[in-house]
């Protein structure tokens, strides 16, 4: 497991193959470690998590299917929670990478949440402009199809997801770095990581399939129930037929939803330490890149 002072002062290249394999290996080769000094955050984080799950399945009973009963304001709290319980989620896991206090990295992660909300708007008034742009083109803006728009957000999205690649670098840097100050790094660090959009790209998704097929596997009960809960939801919102499930079945749901996010928390602190890598490798490059310029500058002279 990685030491405080490890953190700070030693950084390595390693290739996209590299970061998969150290991070497993520091998960794997350390896993008893890892719960020993952090279970009782793991265990709050999982049952807070398994919770806000189980209720968001209860209020969104059925959501996809017409008659739907709309709760906005406890959905809403649900989301909110559920924000909450990613950042608390990120705090524990960046805890084990840097080796610094809890609290520390609860304030970090959560300061995250703004810089966020402003990228978000922006990337949304991309697409807004991009709505109005097709309207003022359009020979019958009041009747454009709504097929049409979707077609725009559909190319949008993959824009969306371009833009975001670097930001879980500039994310990974300010979580690591304790000097650093997110609105003094954004842009410099953002344009860094833009450079090595491609590597981010290759290692991040090898690094989501391997937490999406794992959790196929371990938690194919929960995602089971799931498919289960919203089978049923469909007879009772679209033909008002009983939900013909046992009474015990919400606490069933709750304890397999119980499992699922505990294995999520041990996969998120594997694709942090493969974010951890990325930066150590992107900030070696920046490096060089940096190191390369100043001896064309000199030579110059």
């Amino acid at each position: 497991m990685m030491e405080k002072e490890e953190t700070e002062n030693v950084l390595k290249r390693r290739s996209y193959r590299s970061c998969i394999s150290s991070a497993y290996h520091d998960v794997k080769d350390n896993l008893w470690t890892i719960t020993k000094k952090n279970w009782r955050i793991f265990l709050f984080i999982a049952v807070l998590q398994a919770a806000i799950s189980t209720w968001n399945a209860s209020l969104s009973l059925g959501i996809n299917y017409e008659g739907f009963d709309m709760k906005p304001i406890p959905l809403t709290v649900c989301g909110l929670l559920a924000v909450a319980s990613d950042l608390l989620l990120m705090a524990a896991a960046f805890r084990i990478v840097n080796g610094r206090a809890l609290a520390w990295n609860i304030r970090r992660a959560f300061s995250t949440l703004p810089a966020t909300i402003l990228f978000t708007l922006a990337c949304g008034i991309v697409l807004l402009i991009a709505f109005v742009a097709y309207a003022m083109s359009s020979k019958t803006p009041e009747n454009i199809p709504v097929w049409h728009l979707a077609i725009i957000a559909l190319a949008w999205l993959p824009l969306y997801l371009i833009l975001s690649v670097p930001v879980t670098f500039v994310y990974t840097r300010y979580m690591i770095e304790p000097e650093t100050k997110l609105r003094k790094i954004f842009i410099p660090a953002y344009g860094n990581a833009f450079r090595s959009w491609g590597f981010i790209v290759v290692t991040g998704f090898l690094a989501l399939l391997c937490y999406v097929l794992t959790n196929m596997v371990l938690c194919l009960p929960d995602h089971v129930l799931t498919i289960v809960y919203n089978r049923a939801a469909y007879g009772t919102t679209a033909y008002g037929d009983p939900m013909g499930l046992p009474g015990y079945f919400g606490v069933l749901k709750f304890f397999t939803s119980l499992l699922n996010h505990s294995i999520g928390i041990y996969l998120t602190v594997f694709t942090t330490y493969v974010f951890y890598y990325i930066y150590q490798t992107v900030s070696i490059k920046t490096s060089d890149r940096k190191a390369r310029r100043n001896r064309k500058e000199d030579s110059r002279q």
